[in-house]
Formats: C-alpha cells, sequence, structure tokens
C-alpha cells in the first residue's frame, strides 16, 4: 500500500531527498489550516488517514519544573488557562490508494478543521526564528515515528 505524505512543512524537502521514492509527498507553502482542507479534499477522494491530524499541533508553552534527582529541570505544561501556541506546521499522512470514502477520516480531518476555526485568535502568533525550528522540529519528529511505524 502506498503512502502520501501532504505538510507545509520545508524540512519534509530534506527528508524526501532520501524518501521521497518511498512515498508520495506533498510539500505545500499554504498555511496549516489549509493543508487540512487539501487533505480533506483527498479524503473525499478514497483516501483514509494514516496519521492523525491534530498530532503537534496544538502545543503547551512549558515551563521549568521541579529540579530532577539529575540537577536539571523537569519541563511541565503550564496550567490551564494559558495560552497554547498552534503549531504552523503539519504534516498528514494518507493513503495513496482510493476507496469508497472513509467517513471516521473525514469526520477526523473536519474535527481538526473545527478546532483551527475556533482558535483562530490562537493560531495569529509572532513567532521567533528559535520557536519556528522549533514546531518544523516537533512536526517531523512526529512525521518520522509515524512513518517508522508503517
Amino acid at each position: 500500500m502506498g503512502y502520501t505524505i501532504f505538510s507545509n512543512n520545508p524540512l519534509l524537502a530534506e527528508y524526501a531527498k532520501n524518501h521521497g521514492q518511498d512515498y508520495e509527498i506533498k510539500l505545500l507553502t499554504t498555511p496549516a489550516m489549509e493543508v487540512l482542507v487539501v487533505v480533506k479534499a483527498a479524503l473525499r477522494q478514497g483516501a483514509v488517514l494514516v496519521s492523525n491530524p491534530l498530532a503537534g499541533v496544538r502545543m503547551r508553552p512549558i515551563r521549568p519544573g521541579p529540579r530532577s534527582k539529575g540537577g536539571g529541570f523537569v519541563d511541565k505544561p503550564l496550567e490551564t488557562g494559558r495560552p497554547v501556541a498552534f503549531n504552523p506546521y503539519v504534516s498528514v499522512v494518507t493513503t495513496s490508494t482510493k476507496n469508497a470514502v472513509d467517513f471516521q477520516s473525514v469526520r477526523r480531518i473536519e474535527e481538526a478543521l473545527a478546532l483551527y476555526r475556533n482558535n483562530a485568535r490562537m493560531r495569529i502568533i509572532a513567532h521567533n526564528d528559535e520557536s519556528i525550528a522549533s514546531f518544523q522540529m516537533a512536526d517531523m519528529e512526529m512525521l518520522v515515528s509515524v512513518l517508522e511505524a508503517l
């Protein structure tokens, strides 16, 4: 079975140099929500979700927690009520083969789109180069873990 990767993460271009023959890669230059819209269109044509479209989309800011036994700090999520940053990069894996529409996949992508629409204010955040690099790396790490599990 073949797989398609939809992503707006520029790090995927480097990954594709070594693994592009294994997957169909659709590297988009659109915001994350638009990537999900493109995935939804593919699902309506019979592709099936392989990865969770919400994986890594919301990232809680972290603060240093209590000291660990090794002397460093343990990161712990901020309490509820604090802002949640939306990762501007999203990567979604679907099957390349087209079958009957999988309504569970369509429902999951619609839930992801609803999350974006309902939290539009939170995703418009100015990020510095360091946070952009962190978002890109977090998205790539999740994508690679999905691909390794296939």
